[in-house]
């Protein structure tokens, strides 16, 4: 008695034979049709978050030689004025490091969802919008009677 479900059988895609009915490759099948977009997908996204983390780094490379400064500045400060000068100046570079993070990550978000946010359609029609904004009208000027 034979199998008419072998293995073989069962791998096969259901109809994925091509234009001269030779079988077309598994990866045309159901499971994988997808993949072609995803990997699009995840090429767009690694594309547009490497200028960030580039900057990310190089604001934790800033970060730590100034950590390391002010560690050294602590340990030579004279007074306690000194130190409390030496870890305000520390903190204010902080600070600013944290503000451009923030900034930088709200705009990797928002350029990120820019393209899946609107129907596809509308996808162009926002980077046309924002190389080209319109005008402001221009108020209209009338003269009084007197």
């Amino acid at each position: 008695m034979t199998n008419s479900n072998s293995r073989s059988d069962r791998m096969a895609p259901a109809s994925t034979a091509g234009s001269d009915g030779q079988p077309a490759s598994r990866f045309e099948s159901a499971p994988f049709a997808g993949l072609g977009g995803l990997v699009a997908a995840q090429s767009a996204l690694l594309e547009a978050i490497e200028p960030f983390t580039e900057e990310w780094m190089r604001r934790r490379q800033e970060a730590m030689a100034a950590a390391r400064d002010a560690l050294s500045g602590l340990r030579e400060a004279e007074n306690p004025v000194a130190a409390w000068s030496i870890l305000q100046s520390w903190w204010a570079g902080a600070a600013e490091r944290f503000v451009q993070d923030s900034t930088d990550c709200m705009a990797l978000s928002l350029s990120v969802l820019d393209p899946v946010s609107r129907p596809r359609g509308q996808r162009g029609e926002a980077a046309a919008a924002k190389a080209n904004p319109p005008e402001a009208p221009r108020p209209q000027v009338t003269a009084r009677a007197a």
